[in-house]
């Protein structure tokens, strides 16, 4: 096994995750109460914090998933390997046999973060 490799895209991963807390624990202190319960303000950032990443991450996975593709044919000549195929044979994502969707085919910073949560589970990396 590799040894694991801390580059510019993992730093900016977790940087931006580290970011969302921060957000989640400064609107705690802008629409709580001040005298709100540690219990309290622990399980708004918890919960905010959680709806973020929920939405801002994974929906930038579907987003990946449904509007970043590569053509079959160009994927070995782009990517020097094989197309990363999941689904069973004879079903095609979208309807479309000639076309291969997912975060392993773009090049956005969101594109990005999905390819380096694909390296411990590829299947992250594409939809087809």
């Amino acid at each position: 096994m590799a040894a694991p490799v801390i580059d510019v895209v993992t730093v900016t991963s977790l940087f931006a995750a580290a970011s969302l807390l921060v957000v989640a624990y400064l609107l705690s202190l802008r629409v709580l109460p001040a005298k709100c319960t540690t219990r309290t303000r622990v399980l708004f950032i918890w919960h905010l914090f959680d709806s973020l990443i929920h939405f801002l991450f994974e929906g930038s996975f579907l987003y990946n998933c449904f509007n970043v593709f590569l053509p079959i044919s160009e994927v070995k000549l782009k990517l020097g390997v094989e197309p990363f195929i999941v689904t069973p044979p004879g079903v095609y994502f979208l309807g479309r046999s000639d076309r291969i969707y997912g975060p392993a085919y773009g090049t956005s910073p969101t594109s990005l973060l999905w390819q380096e949560y694909a390296k411990a589970d590829k299947r992250w990396g594409g939809v087809r």
